[in-house]
């Protein structure tokens, strides 16, 4: 359902000394990850925390990425072990 988080962390600003939440990871839509803040569904924002003025990127895109990218490492760890 959208709206509903996600058992996965907020998103957070980056900044060490600041750590702001930005918004939180909810399913969109089509059933991909959206960032919600507020009442709006996110897919790519850039911007800067409100906060500390750090500059900030995410999108749908690049959390798809990164999780193929990890799905890569775990597959290549098994086959390690495996030989």
């Amino acid at each position: 359902m959208v709206g509903t988080p996600l058992p996965t962390p907020a998103l957070v600003c980056q900044n060490q000394e600041c750590g702001v939440e930005l918004g939180c990871y909810v399913p969109g839509p089509d059933r991909k990850t959206w960032l919600q803040t507020g009442g709006l569904l996110i897919q790519s924002l850039h911007g800067v925390c409100a906060a500390c003025g750090s500059a900030f990127h995410w999108s749908t895109t690049d959390l798809l990425f990164e999780e193929l990218l990890k799905r890569i490492e775990r597959n290549r760890r098994l086959l390690d072990t495996e030989s």
